[in-house]
């Protein structure tokens, strides 16, 4: 083989030509850059003391140098799995990892060019931290050694993160599944490497182990020892990579496998198995198999897909039940009388599994008939833009019908709870309460809709799920933390010496600057600032409760309006998106 053949690197130029080539890389860098050049900026007015002038900064670059090197951290662990989980299990889905390894390719060179792609564009967003660095540099207090030392760190953080994620993109047959797993192989082996030591220790610790937002980082620690993590890290590096390259070709047709479901048919043989032994085979509810008569896709999507069937629905509602009925009884029967129990621990938990959850389902239902190559079938049906899509979130809406009962039953037990059995009768805490179930009430008939529609959305305009998974993950992180930065600005910069207020204190700003943490989370905190900003003579409206049960409208009005808008958007975009030409465009 020639020298020039030996170093081609064909898969590696294919994936960089096609990113290059991709408008999204480039949105993705820039709003990376925004992202990143923003907290530098905010940091470093903190860190500088606001007012600070040029010669007053000079010797502080050191905690403003471990701040920037604790985000480059971040965006390594957050973002590299999310980039390369799917590297070859979208080859797998589309079919086309049989026509890789008919080429002269070896399974190694596959894999290596494959990570080598994902960890070359992670590089370019690295290095928009060099100006950065530069200018922290020449404020002093930082060595060329501590700069060196963290970038060894840095590219060696890179190169394991990619190879564990490389591995799990092998290994697994959807990219829901790498997505998982690597996240989860990530956070154990974060923790074993922060006990026993391993690739990029210093940077775990900080991850794992900071402490009010300040480093304990120790960079100095010379070149030699740099270079010697960076060896290190390379050789371990090595392992997942030799692991994925041996199974690439066993697991390259391993069929689709639903752990969920496989779980629940086992359930189901073991209770038939019961059922016969015990009442002789009853079956009180019978799974219908009548065909449809007026909505073929919602038919398909309820009654033909297993997790849509009624026994697999209730199972899954009950396991969402069953630890706070466990949490009920053992309120109902400790005597306690508190006015928050359960209330305070529940949401959160019933949040976080709705939002993974509904993000993807919803996200699914267009890519699943493109892997599936049903589009095209699908789009012949003699049906309008509407019934469509309609139809297709058929399945999505039951389930959110599912997710909305273990709320249902811990409202509804709250507000008897507080009602009728608590004793204390202090009038703030029950007000406060109220707003609480009043709000987590609204959140999820207003919030759930509203999510639905954010990733079918992305899932209609995206090529592969997983770039509309995390599509919709930084959109829901943005509405949650846009309001606090826009509140902070105002109060730091757009309001200062105008006003003498915080600007959460002032009703304009109250009003339309809150976001659905603050609303699902801090509605309590907010009708307490209400009530102290009152009292110290601010402009509110008629009274401060008024003002907060005001500030629960105008929020659910925008999102309800909010959700509307992108379901009318995605009825009318849909033939744009899919290709479809309607009869009125012939």
């Amino acid at each position: 083989m020639k020298f020039s053949q030996l170093f081609s690197l064909p898969l590696l130029t294919k994936e960089m030509i096609e990113q290059a080539q991709s408008r999204r890389t480039y949105t993705l860098r820039v709003v990376y850059a925004t992202i990143f050049y923003s907290l530098a900026l905010w940091q470093y007015h903190n860190t500088s003391g606001g007012g600070a002038t040029g010669f007053e900064n000079l010797g502080r670059g050191r905690e403003f140098f471990l701040q920037l090197t604790f985000v480059q951290t971040c965006a390594i662990v957050l973002l590299l799995p999310a980039i390369t989980c799917g590297a070859l299990t979208v080859e797998k889905e589309k079919d086309t990892l049989a026509l890789l390894l008919l080429t002269k390719l070896s399974p190694w060179t596959i894999v290596f060019e494959k990570l080598l792609s994902r960890i070359f564009s992670m590089a370019t967003f690295q290095l928009l931290s060099l100006p950065l660095f530069a200018i922290v540099y020449s404020i002093g207090g930082v060595e060329l050694a501590d700069l060196i030392n963290a970038i060894a760190l840095l590219m060696s953080l890179t190169m394991f993160v990619g190879s564990v994620s490389i591995l799990c993109s092998t290994w697994f047959r959807t990219t829901s599944e790498s997505f998982i797993a690597a996240y989860l192989s990530l956070f154990f082996l974060g923790c074993f490497f922060s006990i026993f030591g391993g690739p990029g220790l210093e940077l775990w610790q900080m991850s794992f182990h900071s402490e009010s937002g300040r480093s304990r980082l120790p960079l100095s620690q010379g070149i030699s020892n740099s270079i010697g993590d960076l060896t290190f890290a390379l050789l371990v590096s090595l392992i997942p990579v030799f692991l994925a390259s041996n199974i690439l070709v066993a697991r390259a047709f391993v069929p689709a496998w639903n752990m969920v479901l496989e779980s629940f048919q086992r359930a189901d043989r073991f209770f038939n198995d019961l059922n016969k032994k015990t009442t002789g085979g009853i079956v009180l509810v019978q799974d219908n198999e009548t065909l449809p008569l007026y909505h073929p896709i919602s038919w398909r999507e309820t009654r033909k897909k297993s997790l849509g069937t009624f026994r697999y629905q209730f199972r899954i509602l009950m396991l969402l039940l069953a630890p706070l009925i466990v949490v009920i009884a053992a309120v109902m029967t400790d005597g306690r009388t508190e006015f928050t129990t359960p209330f305070r621990g529940f949401p959160a938990f019933f949040w976080l599994v709705s939002v993974v959850c509904l993000t993807i389902h919803s996200t699914g239902v267009m890519p699943s008939e493109r892997i599936r190559q049903t589009l095209d079938v699908l789009l012949v049906a003699p049906l309008t833009p509407a019934e469509i899509v309609l139809q297709k979130l058929s399945g999505v809406r039951r389930l959110i019908k599912i997710l909305t009962v273990p709320f249902v039953v811990l409202i509804v037990f709250q507000a008897i709870w507080t009602g009728y059995i608590v004793q204390e009768t202090d009038p703030e805490r029950r007000s406060n309460l109220e707003l609480e179930l009043v709000a987590a009430s609204l959140s999820a008939i207003v919030y759930m809709p509203l999510l639905m529609w954010i990733g079918f959305e992305f899932g209609l305009r995206m090529k592969t799920q997983i770039q509309a998974v995390l599509s919709t993950f930084a959109t829901v992180a943005i509405i949650c933390v846009l309001p606090g930065f826009v509140m902070f600005f105002l109060d730091e910069y757009a309001l200062r010496g105008v006003s003498s207020q915080p600007a959460h204190s002032i009703p304009a700003v109250r009003l339309f600057v809150v976001g659905p943490w603050q609303i699902t989370f801090g509605v309590s905190q907010l009708a307490r600032a209400s009530d102290y900003w009152k009292q110290k003579g601010t402009g509110v409206f008629l009274s401060p409760r008024l003002d907060v049960w005001g500030m629960l409208a105008v929020h659910f009005g925008l999102f309800a309006a909010l959700g509307w808008w992108l379901r009318r958007n995605a009825i009318r975009t849909f033939s744009r998106f899919v290709r479809r030409m309607e009869p009125n465009e012939r």
